[in-house]
């Protein structure tokens, strides 16, 4: 009688075992699930994800706070810019930084009325360059490293005109 209950408990956790088994398979993720747009809500349903491409070929991952305010974006253009922005509490851009289809980086920074006022770019040339900005957007000191290594300072007055430079 012994061995019979003790096949008897080996088949039930067998059995056991093979349900739990299969209801585990049952619940594993699909290898790949395809959209278009996936949206991530909160417990109020309201939007704080969207991961979706474009008509124009762009895809982008925006992030929103509790609010439903826009806070950070990663973005990749058709084209091949990719970008990464953050975002303030009104939802408009602070800080920004970007790949260019030609490879060069740039990275800018924005004040609350989202006029750039500081920017960091490796050129076209491949020589960095660093421009602080006015309240209007205008460049008014611009350091750069030329091809050379020389080191270029420019100041700029609010019309544009350079009143100083160097060397």
């Amino acid at each position: 009688m012994r061995n019979w209950s003790t096949i008897g408990v080996f088949a039930i956790a067998v059995l056991l075992g093979a349900v739990f088994l299969r209801g585990a398979a049952a619940e594993k993720a699909a290898p790949e699930l395809r959209a278009t747009r996936f949206v991530l809500t909160d417990r109020d349903v309201k939007s704080r994800a969207e991961l979706g491409t474009s008509p124009d070929g762009s895809v982008a991952l925006r992030l929103a706070d509790a609010r439903g305010v826009n806070r950070a974006t990663l973005s990749v253009a058709a084209n091949g810019v990719s970008r990464l922005a953050l975002h303030g509490a009104d939802g408009r851009p602070r800080a920004q930084v970007t790949t260019g289809p030609d490879d060069w980086p740039n990275m800018v920074f924005f004040d609350k009325q989202g006029t750039r006022r500081a920017a960091l770019d490796i050129g076209l040339g491949g020589w960095p360059v660093f421009a602080l900005a006015d309240d209007r957007g205008d460049d008014r000191a611009v350091l750069q490293v030329v091809p050379d290594g020389t080191p270029v300072l420019v100041l700029f007055d609010r019309t544009g005109r350079v009143i100083w430079k160097t060397p």
